[in-house]
């Protein structure tokens, strides 16, 4: 059963599983409904759902510790598992982006579709939406401001001419704002926290005035909000990157890029400089995921294995084999963070190991982890 101060991780793969591990590396969990890839996985703030959501379209939302075994319903011909708490439908493209509010009242989604929707959860019943359209890019990730009054939305357009030479769709490469309340875009739509190539990953401060994104441009900016102004930007591979995490406490930023990289960096206010690289990998590393507390980096790849590990350098950690890529979300309890060591770049060994019988999928941006306080 679940209890407030656990720690557990979720993973997704193509063969539509989510898998639900502890940190000690031990599956507590396995939840199966969709048959294609699944991209997405967010824990609820309370640790008692998961939605997970990919290429079918759709997104599950799963009860945590609910009871196993399959129950009847009239409008299905096939029992569904128990533990389903809603099939949420209405995407007409692949699932890209899915994460709670911080107040755990709404549950928001996004895609290639264009589209981005608000759900609540009281009910699972759609609260509005932004639908797609010449405006709008694909979605690759979303957060929810601290507040939850404002959702960054990570999109990407490339430019359309006409055989007339008249231009159909405009090129951006941005981040989009969008009001919680009213679900409508704040501002420019496409001149707001731009890179110059695909916005892969963003993140909020804890205060809610500075964003941290990452690009296929290689770089990291940290953004002032208020002023849509790079305060700090620095090159982090030597090829896009694919995946951006920030440690929620802001002592870390984990990338990882189509360099085969991962590392872990510095985020003071006084230097950038990377404080650690990921060993072990032996082929292209598609995403990285810290824990609430910032003691655990997650990462994982092509090479089938899934690596749990301290993120602190020098530490032991677990690892995990899938079959491929995958998505992961931690959720635990808040701890206090401990000093670190900023003045040098320190590999980071691998661990033990994790099973996954599907091949994993590749995920193109991440945004924070959703994890709860323990009471």
């Amino acid at each position: 059963m679940y209890s407030a101060d656990s720690n557990r991780l979720a993973t997704t793969g193509v063969d539509g599983r989510v898998l639900v591990f502890n940190i000690a590396g031990d599956k507590i969990g396995e939840f199966v409904g969709a048959t294609t890839a699944q991209l997405q996985v967010a824990f609820s703030p309370d640790g008692k759902f998961l939605a997970a959501a990919g290429n079918d379209k759709v997104i599950r939302v799963w009860r945590v510790d609910g009871p196993a075994g399959s129950i009847s319903v009239p409008w299905f011909s096939e029992k569904i598992d128990a533990r389903l708490a809603a099939m949420l439908t209405g995407h007409s493209g692949a699932i890209t982006a899915v994460s709670f509010s911080h107040d755990g009242k709404l549950l928001a989604s996004a895609g290639l579709d264009r589209n981005f929707r608000l759900w609540e959860t009281a009910g699972w019943k759609l609260k509005s939406e932004m639908q797609g359209s010449a405006t709008n890019g694909e979605y690759v990730a979303l957060a929810f401001s601290p507040d939850d009054k404002t959702i960054a939305l990570a999109h990407n357009q490339e430019q359309m001419i006409s055989a007339c030479g008249d231009l159909l769709q405009q090129q951006f490469r941005n981040v989009l704002l969008v009001e919680t309340e009213t679900c409508k875009p704040k501002g420019q739509r496409t001149m707001t926290f731009a890179h110059p190539d695909w916005v892969t990953g963003v993140a909020w401060s804890s205060d809610g005035k500075n964003l941290v994104t990452s690009s296929r441009d290689m770089n990291v900016r940290i953004w002032d909000v208020a002023g849509n102004r790079i305060t700090r930007t620095f090159k982090a591979h030597e090829a896009g990157i694919v995946a951006m995490a920030l440690d929620p406490l802001e002592e870390a930023i984990a990338t990882v890029g189509d360099d085969r990289a991962a590392r872990l960096w510095n985020a003071s206010m006084q230097q950038l400089v990377a404080r650690a690289t990921v060993s072990g990998h032996s082929g292209q590393i598609w995403f990285a995921e810290m824990s609430r507390d910032g003691k655990y980096l997650v990462t994982g790849g092509d090479d089938k294995v899934v690596r749990l590990r301290a993120a602190l350098p020098g530490e032991g950690g677990k690892a995990g084999e899938h079959r491929r890529r995958h998505v992961a979300r931690f959720h635990g309890r808040e701890h206090r963070m401990r000093s670190v060591p900023r003045s040098s770049v320190r590999a980071m060994e691998p661990g033990a190991v994790l099973e996954h019988s599907g091949v994993l999928c590749r995920h193109r941006a991440f945004g924070p982890a959703v994890l709860p306080t323990a009471a």
